[in-house]
């Protein structure tokens, strides 16, 4: 029987983690991914359940709170749980917790349904009614729309990136946590100034504690395609536009708590 929410324990590896030794945000989209996977997994709307029916699960928008980004070698606990559906999108909760029970990072994320042939949308609703939901909130938001992020110019073109094969998942496009990836790699605060720093950084805070984000990905990118990074500051506020050859495929806000 499937639970109404998932616990697993996860130590983290070096592969998980950025150069000064703390969890990254790709690590941490990865690790919470695989949560959401295994909860899933054997149910009515596990991936290889859907496989069949020619359907599989995209994430559409997230909404990220980092308390404190855990080290190398941490013990956490993360825990998962769907909070049922909203028309079109099913609503999933992250929370990724220390051997306290100390909140460490935590996330509230959009999903929706796709035909994996036509490439569209289709009702969640009728699948996610015998899986399990909980109301609990595990961020400050209860709801979240799209980001309105205004345009980005030339002058804030920061990279270019092939969409190579590492970055593609199952689902045949680019997966969240490589846009993520891109991000983290091009913000423009957080550099590392040379090896003394490093060691600094291993002991004090990670560059991300105290920081939310959201990201909106409103297209796919497809194999063999590139991705054009744009990044702006707006005030206290950091925000990034990942397109490809067909238009905007990801948006980002990033801000101090």
């Amino acid at each position: 029987m499937t639970p109404e929410i998932w616990s697993e324990q996860v130590e983290l590896m070096s592969y998980h983690c950025d150069r000064t030794d703390h969890l990254s945000l790709w690590g941490m989209c990865r690790i919470f991914q695989e949560a959401s996977a295994h909860h899933t997994d054997g149910s009515v709307i596990g991936y290889e359940e859907l496989l069949p029916m020619g359907k599989g699960w995209v994430l559409i928008r997230m909404h990220y709170e980092m308390y404190r980004m855990p080290s190398i070698r941490d013990r956490v606990t993360v825990n998962t749980w769907s909070r049922g559906t909203d028309g079109l999108i099913a609503v999933r909760e992250f929370q990724m917790t220390d051997t306290g029970g100390n909140v460490l990072c935590s996330a509230s994320t959009h999903w929706v349904v796709i035909d994996m042939n036509a490439r569209r949308v289709v009702r969640a609703k009728e699948l996610m009614q015998d899986f399990p939901s909980h109301s609990e909130l595990a961020t400050s938001l209860e709801t979240f729309g799209k980001l309105r992020l205004g345009e980005f110019v030339s002058d804030n073109h920061v990279a270019d990136v092939p969409a190579n094969d590492s970055f593609i998942d199952h689902t045949q496009h680019v997966n969240n946590a490589e846009y993520i990836k891109l991000m983290s790699d091009h913000f423009p605060t957080m550099a590392i100034a040379d090896d003394a720093d490093i060691e600094t950084k291993k002991h004090g805070p990670s560059r991300f504690d105290g920081w939310n984000f959201q990201i909106d990905y409103p297209a796919e990118t497809k194999p063999g395609d590139t991705l054009s990074v744009f990044c702006k500051q707006e005030g206290e506020t950091v925000c990034f536009q990942i397109s490809n050859s067909r238009g905007v495929s990801a948006v980002a806000a990033f801000s101090k708590k």
